[in-house]
């Protein structure tokens, strides 16, 4: 499993701070990766990682960064939406969910 997430390097210290830093085989954090999220490079680059080929899950919270990337990619996409509405006509997620456990739930469902 893997995470893919833009912004800063500090971004790994989240991880360290809730020590879940050991729960994933790969973890791309856009600035030390040098692509960010849609980028197909960073979704190549965490399934190397983690010595998968590139399929699975994306789960994530921006229309664009995280669904439009996870399709670029071809990965199977759950938009937690957060109440909101989803506003794009070019694409859409293939779950929406409220929650992160909802979305787990929705993987472990379709597998």
């Amino acid at each position: 499993m893997g995470v893919v997430t833009n912004g800063p390097p500090f971004q790994w210290t989240k991880f360290l701070s809730a020590g879940i830093d050991d729960e994933f085989d790969a973890v791309c954090i856009s600035s030390i990766t040098g692509a960010r999220k849609p980028d197909l490079a960073i979704f190549q680059e965490a399934a190397r990682r983690c010595d998968h080929p590139l399929d699975g899950w994306m789960v994530g919270d921006s229309p664009e960064s995280d669904i439009g990337g996870g399709r670029a990619a071809v990965l199977r996409t759950i938009w937690l939406s957060r109440g909101r509405p989803w506003r794009r006509s070019d694409y859409s997620p293939e779950f929406t969910m409220h929650s992160v456990p909802d979305a787990v739930a929705t993987i472990l469902q379709c597998g």
